[in-house]
């Protein structure tokens, strides 16, 4: 299962309090990729009641069911992503194509029509997968095999987590009671545009620090075929679009639960 890269020794980087440069760009990454989940997911039901039911109570039973097929399929995606990376295209690109993906579907469920909407969720849960599980294992490939400051920097890295999810609902909450003139009347498409921004955010920051990891993460030498295999797994993705927005749409997430629970 294991690259060339992860097997070797890292390169050496300079510390930056007491851990390689490269974890800190990693922990702002995604700090801001937290910071557009959280600030999506506090809004999410609430969103679909007011948009699409009118606030009406009745529409409570949907949105809770579109919560719960949206989050198993984030965590079912993760697993694709993770092979994608470490025998296709690598964990930089994998990265990269995720958040570009996903600062897509921020702003698409900034549109008030329900099927404009839930493909921007599937589009969100699709760059999830690419994105998700390689930028945690970016962090090990920053240390050698028995350096006793890994442990510590996977607890850094996920206060940056921890700090986006915290941060995230504080701020966009704010934006939403701002930015609508009322605190009565929440403005839900300012939270998910500024989601969007977020996301953007830790693309860019990631496009820019990548040079620190020196070449950690790139693709596995049997795998180094130009740009002929990121164009394949950009097909790859603007089908799975579709698929997991049918999923979603009409299988639903009890049944969701069960294929998962099934095969995983």
């Amino acid at each position: 299962m294991a690259t060339t890269d992860t097997a070797a020794a890292p390169p050496r980087f300079d510390d930056l309090l007491g851990h390689p440069r490269p974890l800190w760009m990693l922990f702002m990454t995604e700090f801001w990729e937290r910071f557009a989940f959280y600030g999506m997911r506090w809004a999410l039901t609430l969103y679909i009641v007011a948009q699409f039911f009118n606030g009406a109570a009745s529409g409570q039973g949907y949105a809770s069911r579109a919560y719960g097929a949206f989050l198993a399929l984030v965590y079912a995606t993760a697993i694709f992503g993770g092979y994608v990376a470490d025998r296709v295209i690598g964990y930089q690109r994998s990265i990269l194509l995720g958040a570009a993906i996903s600062a897509l579907g921020y702003f698409m469920i900034v549109v008030p029509q329900q099927q404009i909407f839930l493909l921007g969720l599937a589009t969100i849960i699709v760059g999830n997968g690419l994105f998700k599980p390689n930028i945690s294992t970016m962090v090990g490939k920053l240390y050698a095999p028995g350096d006793a400051r890994r442990d510590r920097g996977f607890t850094i890295f996920y206060m940056g987590i921890n700090l986006g999810a915290l941060v995230s609902p504080l701020i966009t909450g704010w934006l939403a009671s701002v930015i609508s003139g009322t605190p009565l009347v929440q403005n839900y498409k300012a939270v998910f545009a500024a989601t969007g921004v977020g996301m953007l955010i830790s693309l860019l920051w990631f496009w820019v620090g990548r040079r620190q990891l020196q070449g950690i993460g790139t693709p596995p030498p049997a795998a180094r075929h130009g740009g002929a295999m990121l164009a394949w797994v950009l097909l790859g993705a603007a089908v799975a679009v579709p698929i997991v927005y049918l999923l979603m749409a009409e299988v639903g997430a009890g049944v969701l639960a069960w294929i998962l629970g099934a095969l995983f």
